[in-house]
């Protein structure tokens, strides 16, 4: 079975611009007639110096090409503003490199592409999967890019216990981590215990696939006898220096702690347009760090950021349209999962895990709840409603399951709970539970400026079926870390993973002790047996081939719908702003939490200034 980035010479030679937005292009020898046109003044200049080589030196043999809807200029600095920086986490995401990639901005519309590999091919029972890197490639410092640094990365970083760094759950299989081979320097192989079709797709969810051994193997006490881990451990952070060499289109250049990051460009980036133009196009990214969301969308409107679409949202939309006609933006829409409730079926309180167990009071929940008002209130009648079901953004939807239990029946839910014995039995107007001890349901909800009040509004609907509702609002690191106890009744988040579950299996089934969080002893006792086969379905999806697994996710998908082992209000289509200035910015595009939040769908690397900041 192969995927080698000749296969899309079937598709007129190239992967297009589509409806969806822009996707990676298929590789093609270039030739450029002038090379001092296909690079950044900046880099012309250092190479006129004499402190780089020629660009024909500096790209791999074969380079990625993306095919852009519009070909860049080159230069400028592009400029977001963050409510608050999350160490590593956002500049690496801006500058992501993985073995493969999904197609974005919608990754429903095409396959998992070729990205850092050129291609891919597994062996016949799926238990192995060999890459082709791009040779020629180069770090951001023009050391070669290697086998040898996704080796050093995943046998030497990741696991080795000594490092406080941990393999990634999504490439084990069969209960067990993958193995990493080399072949040769431009040759890896991964394989599994047992055959895992997933694993393409799997490597395109990951941060990182590779460390520069020439950097941090100093560090390392294999390589450095007076090396320590302590010391290694310190320094393992972006910003402490790791993040200076990348094989991502932007390296670090600074970082002011609680004020900015301040990214370059990568002189031996290894993309490049359909005219053959070195990628990316801004020279500079700088990330500043502001107090809270709503600065964040003020300094898009004023023009002081560029785009936004992770901090700004629903709640933004009114200022973003009073402002448009008198500012230089435009208003884009992403889709968005939006907010779930989970239920804790090991709940400490045996009386509140009886009633969270029962499938008729999870359903009289759902049903309880009106979604229309929500909508009207709080997304601009921008929601979607849908039940615990995959997204319609993933290959497993199903319009009915995502239909089960989501509209407004207030009958309904309390004939349900009348069927699960949860009755009025001192006729207060609230519920009792079938023992017949008073009912309340505490709420855990982070401090957030849509969940809070849309909870708030859930719990008066509840009310009205009597069923008691307490809210515990607190900070958001407070409300996670409750989570991992058993001490809570519902927790409410955003609902992850329904576009891609296998990406993501520890948020649904049992892969090991303790998961999934709201189900911790699914490994040894599943609450029913409807969860055990679901479990199973899902636990037995990776190690088939697509079109089995997708039957088997489907089934999964069915009864954890029809049994609403969560309550969901629905999507939404979450508007994000762009500057004008912004070419290649999408209007459109799905944030699927497992690719990396918005960043890698935003492609700054294909977006460039019209004119520059300064103008």
């Amino acid at each position: 079975m192969r995927y080698l980035s000749a296969f899309a010479a079937t598709l007129a030679g190239a992967y297009c611009l589509t409806a969806g937005g822009l996707v990676l292009a298929a590789d093609t020898p270039l030739a450029p007639d002038d090379w001092a046109h296909k690079e950044s003044p900046m880099l012309r200049e250092m190479v006129d110096a004499g402190q780089l080589p020629p660009l024909e030196e500096r790209l791999p043999a074969n380079p990625a090409v993306v095919q852009v809807e519009e070909i860049g200029t080159f230069g400028d600095t592009m400029v977001n503003g963050v409510a608050f920086l999350r160490n590593e986490y956002i500049p690496n995401q801006i500058a992501k490199a993985t073995l493969t990639t999904p197609t974005f901005p919608l990754p429903s519309e095409g396959p998992i592409l070729p990205n850092v590999a050129s291609g891919w091919e597994y062996n016949e029972d799926g238990t192995e999967i060999t890459f082709t890197l791009r040779e020629g490639m180069k770090w951001s410092d023009g050391e070669p890019f290697t086998a040898d640094d996704i080796v050093f990365f995943w046998e030497d970083i990741l696991l080795d216990e000594n490092v406080t760094r941990t393999p990634p759950l999504v490439l084990a299989a069969g209960g067990e981590m993958a193995e990493l081979e080399k072949i040769d320097d431009y040759a890896i192989r991964f394989k599994f215990a047992v055959p895992y079709y997933f694993a393409n797709t799997a490597l395109a969810t990951l941060d990182d696939i590779a460390w520069p051994k020439h950097i941090v193997g100093e560090m390392h006490p294999k390589y450095n006898s007076e090396a320590t881990y302590e010391e290694l451990n310190e320094n393992l952070l972006y910003f402490l220096g790791r993040g200076k060499v990348s094989i991502g289109a932007w390296v670090l250049e600074e970082y002011v702690p609680g004020e900015k990051f301040v990214l370059v460009r990568n002189p031996y980036y290894w993309k490049v347009d359909q005219d053959g133009n070195q990628l990316p196009y801004f020279d500079r990214v700088e990330i500043r760090e502001v107090e809270d969301r709503q600065s964040v969308a003020l300094g898009n409107v004023s023009g002081e950021f560029d785009s936004d679409g992770m901090w700004v949202g629903v709640q933004h939309l009114q200022l973003f349209l009073s402002e448009k006609e008198n500012r230089q933006y435009d208003i884009g829409y992403s889709s968005v999962a939006g907010m779930a409730m989970y239920f804790n079926y090991d709940v400490e309180d045996e009386t509140v895990r009886e009633v969270l167990r029962d499938a008729n009071f999870r359903r009289a929940f759902s049903v309880a709840i009106n979604r229309d008002d929500i909508n009207f209130v709080s997304f601009n009648d921008l929601l979607t409603t849908r039940g615990w079901a995959w997204s319609p953004l993933s290959q497993y939807y199903d319009e009915e399951a995502a239909g089960s239990y989501v509209e407004h029946d207030e009958d309904r839910a309390r004939e349900l709970l009348d069927e699960a014995g949860i009755v009025d039995a001192d006729g207060d107007g609230m519920r009792e539970a079938p023992d017949g001890s008073e009912l309340q349901i505490i709420v855990d909800v982070s401090q957030h400026d849509l969940y809070v009040p849309i909870t708030e509004m859930i719990r008066e609907q509840l009310a009205d079926v009597g069923i008691d509702l307490v809210l515990n609002v607190q900070h958001q690191d407070l409300i996670e870390e409750r989570r991992l106890g058993r001490d809570w009744h519902v927790h409410v988040w955003d609902l992850y993973g329904t576009e891609v579950p296998l990406a993501n299996l520890s948020l649904w089934v049992p892969v090991s002790d303790g998961q999934p969080y709201w189900h911790q002893e699914a490994a040894s006792a599943p609450f029913s047996p409807e969860f055990a086969e679901y479990s199973d379905l899902l636990l037995s999806a990776p190690a088939l081939p697509n079109v089995e697994a997708k039957a088997a996710i489907k089934q999964a998908g069915d009864i954890m719908s029809e049994n609403v082992f969560g309550v969901y209000i629905g999507d939404y289509e979450r508007p994000f702003i762009k500057s004008d200035r912004l070419g290649n910015m999408p209007d459109r595009y799905a944030r699927i939490q497992e690719f990396g939040s918005n960043m890698p769908a935003f492609r700054y690397d294909q977006v460039f200034g019209r004119w520059d900041r300064e103008n």
